[in-house]
């Protein structure tokens, strides 16, 4: 168990101690790579916790809402280090979690938070074309090439 709590500041300064898994797959295709190690310890028991369980190279495609991604960190139970230590990883995830549940208190509805979001930064701010993130088929994924200067390649292409 950790020895400090872990506080909302923790998680937004990449100091929760909610460490990526990524590094132990780093460590599993560099000869002679440390990155990892206690990372690795944790995917295995958040692996074990069952549906939500994170995996850092699959973020696209994944079906479990934050709640369950939350709950699964919540039953492995495990932090790769003390919160307040530097630890890239999951801890916007997580606040996009406490946003979730803010919501839900203080307006009596359950909402996503891409759509807290939308509802209460894009809209109010007339961003009609910004989203948290696309559905498929969303017209608005055109848009994205080029507003980071690049273009959509046919799979032949590549």
């Amino acid at each position: 168990p950790a020895s400090r709590p872990l506080l909302v500041k923790h998680l937004m300064a990449e100091a929760s101690g909610i460490g990526y898994d990524q590094w132990a797959d780093i460590d599993l295709w560099l000869p002679n790579a440390r990155l990892g190690l206690e990372y690795g310890a944790v995917q295995a028991l958040r692996h074990q916790a069952g549906k939500g369980a994170y995996t850092s190279n699959c973020i696209i495609g994944q079906d479990a809402s934050l709640e369950e991604y939350t709950d699964a960190l919540a039953v492995a139970g495990v932090l790769v280090c003390e919160p307040g230590t530097f630890s890239y990883g999951l801890g916007a995830l997580v606040v996009g979690r406490v946003v979730e549940v803010l919501y839900e208190r203080l307006r009596g509805q359950a909402r996503r938070f891409a759509d807290v979001v939308t509802q209460l930064l894009f809209e109010p701010l007339g961003m009609t074309s910004s989203a948290f993130y696309l559905p498929d088929g969303d017209p608005r994924t055109a848009l994205v090439p080029v507003l980071y200067g690049g273009r959509m390649r046919d799979a032949a292409d590549v």
